[in-house]
């Protein structure tokens, strides 16, 4: 077990994972080790809480629409954040897509003292998290398209796994 002492980043964790593979000589060809850190959950969890507060709070949902049309522009239609639903495929990525998205006017509607009475539990995202949000995004991307084409009961799909198998790859690489 290595302490990691540099920023929980995934090029940080990546390469201390990458040491230890090798210091345990567990590296194999063409083989991918599957690893689970903490860090998305926390940013999950995070996401999923102020999700939770715009959708039980008319106020805080009311200062997101303002904060929205501030930002964005008034002819721009009010867009609510998704809450996640476990078994519909691919809501994280509607998720963190949606919550990038709007991420300026929830940040801006949290600052707001009419939500920051009712948020005092709210973590908000940092930028390395805004970061790693949008890392995320780019690799559910990818299998959101696999699972929709898949999951198509009125066209054939066996003649698309190769193309698909070749998308998730392209995806795993970093870029």
């Amino acid at each position: 077990m290595q302490p990691l002492l540099e920023s929980h980043t995934g090029t940080s964790i990546a390469k201390v994972l990458d040491e230890a593979v090798a210091e345990q000589q567990l590296e194999r060809q063409q083989q991918s080790i599957a690893v689970v850190t903490g860090n998305a959950r926390n940013m999950d969890v995070a996401i999923q809480r102020i999700v939770n507060l715009f959708h039980r709070s008319p106020t805080a949902s009311a200062v997101l629409a303002v904060k929205q049309k501030l930002l964005f522009g008034p002819d721009i239609t009010e867009d609510k954040l998704i809450v996640d639903v476990t078994i519909r495929w691919n809501s994280s990525l509607d998720i963190l897509e949606r919550y990038l998205d709007l991420q300026p006017a929830v940040a801006a509607a949290l600052l707001s003292p009419e939500v920051r009475h009712n948020a005092r539990e709210i973590v908000t995202l940092d930028n390395l998290d805004i970061r790693d949000a949008k890392d995320i995004m780019k690799l559910l991307k990818p299998l959101k398209k696999v699972t929709t084409v898949l999951s198509d009961e009125q066209n054939p799909t066996v003649s698309l796994i190769v193309p698909l198998k070749h998308t998730i790859e392209i995806a795993k690489k970093p870029s």
